[in-house]
């Protein structure tokens, strides 16, 4: 039995061997190199690791297990790829520029003290330039300038096709964007709206006359500008359709802070009443949706018989100063989480049905949402501070919506507006 026993125990050592790692030989764990991280203290002496970097790029590699974080390294690239060092902690940071593989040869003594020399071999990869087969695509130049960094124009490397052709197609399309192509970079600028199904093309040559040829597939420039602040118009190129086939809506540009509507509306010389440029904002069926984008006033009845306007994003609309700023539209509901006041008859005439009003409302005004009685189901206030808050008392008529103010807030609102529960049939609630 005893001697079963401790044969027992001798497999078991074995087992418990076998399945041990190999280590450094102080029971450490080998880690595997990767792109970023060369363990040195792992690899063996004339030992190899590979690294890839693209072209014009660079790349840093940590170098891990080395005496007082000492090595050198070279390379005899011929210029395809430079080196830089530094020590404690170790990095070699590689530089590519041009295609190919290349050895480089790093020396070092490891933390056991073992003198190495491994072959560091850096694949330098071709970059991407956009071009495929001789054609560059851009699918979008951003004319309206919707975003911080945007410049209303793109650019892209010419590879050495800076001789633009002037030939520009289809011919409707020359006036939509301006090319210009210097010190190796093509720049194509938007100028006026373009979202045809068929792309604008170009063609540019190098010194040996050969071409290649760029696509644009749209150009977004809805908008038309007073100043670098203020909206007064729309491009009249775009049409329903351009609103229609973007998947969210489009925005106006990022350093417009005002829009007026009314700006290019007309009145007909044979009706006094109605009337409109193809430019106006106001009465414009084209607009379905939009992105005010950092608007924060509204005026001149805006979008007044935009009558198939159904969404407006308004996340930073502070006033809405016009009356029937949005009237006779279609908006169903709408947003308005930074909103200090509104004007007159805001959304007369549309089918809304939720409304809410960010923590800084102010006032509403006389008639501020007449005309939406019928429809409405809520209203939402999301003011705490109801001794803030104007509520003019015919600034809505009687509905049988509810109104929601918070709930800490609650008996507040019922004490400094009783009358606001002969308005709301619904009820005025804490959520």
């Amino acid at each position: 039995m005893k001697q079963y026993i401790l044969s027992s125990i001798a497999v078991l050592a074995l087992i418990v061997s076998c399945n041990t790692k190999a280590d450094d030989g102080v029971g450490e764990i080998p880690k595997e190199n990767t792109e970023k991280i060369l363990y040195f203290q792992f690899t063996k002496d004339r030992g190899t690791h590979s690294i890839s970097v693209e072209e014009r790029q660079e790349k840093t590699l940590t170098i891990e297990g080395l005496k007082d974080g000492a090595f050198e390294a070279t390379e005899n690239s011929g210029g395809a790829i430079s080196l830089s060092k530094t020590t404690n902690p170790a990095k070699l940071t590689i530089r590519a520029y041009k295609v190919g593989e290349y050895p480089v040869s790093i020396k070092g003594t490891d933390t056991d003290g073992v003198k190495k020399t491994i072959t560091l071999y850096v694949k330098v990869t071709e970059r991407d330039t956009g071009w495929k087969n001789g054609v560059y695509t851009v699918e979008n130049i951003d004319g309206d300038m919707t975003e911080k960094d945007s410049k209303g124009y793109v650019e892209f490397e010419s590879l050495g096709y800076n001789l633009f052709q002037n030939d520009i197609q289809p011919a409707s399309a020359r006036d939509k964007i301006q090319v210009s192509a210097n010190g190796g970079i093509i720049r194509v600028t938007a100028q006026k709206h373009y979202d045809e199904s068929i792309p604008i093309t170009f063609s540019v040559k190098n010194a040996a006359g050969d071409t290649h040829t760029v696509h644009v597939r749209r150009v977004t420039k809805f908008w038309e500008l007073r100043s670098s602040t203020e909206v007064i118009g729309i491009d009249p190129n775009t049409t329903k359709n351009s609103f229609d086939k973007l998947s969210v809506p489009p925005k106006t540009p990022y350093s417009v802070t005002h829009i007026n509507g009314l700006h290019y509306y007309e009145l007909h010389k044979n009706n006094p009443y109605y009337g409109f440029d193809k430019k106006s904002i106001a009465v414009n069926t084209n607009i379905t949706k939009i992105d005010l984008n950092r608007i924060k006033y509204i005026y001149g009845v805006s979008f007044s018989g935009c009558t198939n306007l159904t969404e407006v994003i308004a996340n930073n609309v502070e006033t809405i100063s016009s009356d029937y700023a949005f009237a006779n539209t279609k908006l169903t509901k709408i947003d308005l989480p930074a909103i200090k006041s509104i004007g007159a008859y805001a959304f007369n005439g549309t089918p809304i049905t939720t409304v809410k009003l960010g923590k800084n409302l102010t006032t509403l005004y006389a008639n501020a949402l007449k005309g939406i009685e019928g429809t409405l189901l809520e209203l939402r206030i999301e003011s705490s501070t109801p001794s803030g808050v104007t509520l003019v008392t015919d600034f809505i008529g009687e509905t049988q919506a509810r109104l929601l103010v918070p709930n800490a807030s609650l008996a507040d609102w019922n004490s400094r507006y009783p009358w606001l529960k002969d308005k709301f049939k619904g009820g005025v609630q804490g959520y």
